[in-house]
Parts: structure tokens; sequence; C-alpha cells
């Protein structure tokens, strides 16, 4: 099976230019495996020329906003995005939330205002891409406070860099930027993303295997994004309790009354039995998992307050995602 409308941008930075202490190679690694099954024909078939890594010295700042905008340029509204993200994730000095390229620079162990990718430029990306359906990945949280090795204590303090998943307020606005947007971190805010016995990240490696269709529920012939963050939270929230003895949940992030959307076909599922663009999935949310609900209101504030009321898209009270009664909405892991 193939997935002519899938479309994806991967970036894995790996290297960093002014502050190599900040390399991380695994993360481009991640990228590129992720690439690979997407565009396996044998797993999720999304066209090659649909596909875009971008890694290690051609992941910079203007690098990834370039390809972020050439993939606005390119989708429709049927299409369905992924987009991945492994590298950092960080506080800038002018306290905004950056994710750091290739040429971040670091001042007073942030990232130094500007030289990242910062919250107002990925917000105004996305909001440009048309595609209904987007699913977005964040891998930006890796094993703590990064620092170079073998220094004194004040240099360590001086250079480190704690890293994180975009805050609560900023995935709130993301979830804003279009119609159905799903975000997935890799953990929750205080956890950290680990590496298990293999090359990859514990939530990289359960992302590749999922995509190939192993553990993650399909409807339809489809992989669902329901039912591939489920495969995601228990295998990495399974693995790093019982190889790591550490706390790593997956968090998934939808606005209130969100719908899953086939991310691509289920490779033993032969053929679909419906269209993944006609025909939007009615599963629940994953119970007993790290959900988190944004009210649609809430959403377009936290969006508005990022790149300005008068370019904000749709009304106040957010896109029209279909009715749902108040019991099936959940908040958290607890049921209203």
């Amino acid at each position: 099976m193939s997935f002519p409308q899938g479309h994806a941008l991967l970036i894995g930075v790996g290297t960093h230019q002014h502050c190599p202490w900040l390399d991380l190679p695994s993360t481009a690694a991640e990228a590129e495996a992720v690439a690979k099954v997407l565009q396996d024909g044998q797993a999720c078939g999304y066209p090659a020329a649909q596909v875009r890594l971008v890694t290690r010295a051609g992941a910079t700042k203007a690098e990834i906003l370039a390809a972020l905008a050439d993939l606005a340029g390119r989708v429709g509204s049927g299409d369905t995005v992924t987009l991945f993200f492994s590298g950092h994730g960080a506080l800038g000095s002018d306290d905004s939330y950056y994710l750091a390229g290739h040429d971040v620079e670091m001042e007073a162990n942030r990232i130094k205002a500007g030289t990242g990718i910062s919250e107002e430029d990925l917000l105004r990306r996305l909001q440009a891409i048309d595609a209904e359906r987007v699913l977005v990945l964040f891998n930006a949280c890796h094993g703590g406070t990064i620092a170079p090795a073998r220094l004194d204590a004040a240099a360590v303090a001086a250079t480190a860099l704690t890293t994180s998943n975009p805050p609560d307020d900023t995935v709130a606005a993301l979830l804003g930027t279009g119609t159905e947007r799903i975000v997935v971190a890799a953990c929750r805010a205080g956890q950290r993303s680990h590496t298990g016995s293999g090359p990859l990240s514990l939530f990289a490696q359960a992302l590749v295997d999922g995509l190939r269709g192993s553990g993650a529920a399909a409807a339809g012939g489809y992989i669902s994004a329901f039912g591939l963050y489920a495969h995601l939270y228990a295998s990495v929230a399974g693995q790093a309790r019982t190889l790591l003895n550490e706390d790593q949940e997956p968090e998934l992030s939808v606005l209130r009354g969100a719908r899953s959307f086939a991310v691509g076909p289920d490779k033993g599922a032969g053929t679909a039995r419906q269209s993944p663009s006609t025909e939007p999935a009615t599963e629940p949310l994953p119970q007993g998992t790290a959900v988190r609900e944004v009210d649609p209101a809430e959403s377009a504030r936290s969006l508005a307050e990022r790149i300005g009321a008068g370019e904000e898209s749709g009304d106040q009270d957010g896109p029209d995602l279909g009715l749902l009664d108040d019991s099936d909405f959940v908040i958290g892991n607890i049921r209203k």
C-alpha cells in the first residue's frame, strides 16, 4: 500500500557549529530512521519526493525555516503531514522557547536570542501549512543538562543547557495553527528522553517500530495517530521503567474534541477499507496514558499572544472539530 497524500519533514540536528558540547549524533540518526520507514513501500509508503530530511550541518536555522516554508508550499488541505524534530530545545536569553539548530549560539547558559528557531518562527510556519491533518513529534529533551566534559563547576554552570520539549503554552498555541493538529512529545515536563540498548532513543525506536505496524493499533487498514501514540506510550514508559528504572511518558496534546487521523497504511492490512481523506477516525483518546486536552479558546489566546491577534486563524472558539458528549472528554488521565 502507498500513502500518496503523505508528506513529511524530518529534522535531526546532530551537530552544533558553535557549541560542539551540545552534539548528539543520535538525533540525526533518528531523523534518518524515521525518514526511511516513511518512504518504505512495505511500510508507510510516502512518496520519496514528499519526504525531506534535514540533518547535521544542513540543519541550520535558515535551512529548517526554509524546509518548513517548502512544506507549506507543496501540501494541500487533503494531505497528511508528519513533522519530526530531534535535537535540543530550551529557553533563550530573552525567556522565549527555542529549538536549537546546527548554528545555534549560547549566552549565559541559555540559547542566544535570535540564533535558534523561536516559538514565533515555528508557529508562523505551521500556520502556513494548509494540510488539515498534521502530526508533530518532538524529541527535544535528551538526557538532562548538557555541558562540556571535564570542566570545573564554574565552567559547567556557565555553559550548561537544560533542555526541554516545548512548554504547555507553546503547544497550546501550536494546536491552534490549523484544523487538525496532534502533538506528541517524547516525555512529560520534568522527565528526560532516554536511549536504550540500541543506537536510537526509546522514543524514536518505538516510533519506527510503530510506523512499521508493530504494536500500533490500526483502523480501516491505516495506522491512526491515536493508535500510534498508544503504542509509543506503552513501549517507552514500559522500557524506561524496566530497563532504566526511570519515568518517561510520551505526552499527547490535542484540542478538546479532536479526532484521530491516518498517518500511514498498516503494512499487514492489504487493501484499506476506507479513505482516510474522506472518513475520519472515530476512535477514543487512549486511556491510562499522558493525554492533555486543550480548550480551543485557550489555544486561540496562546496563539494570538505569540504571533499577534490580527494574524490568528479561525475564531476564538477554535476550529470546528465536531460534537462529542462531555463523557468522552479526558483531561490528563481523568475522565470527566
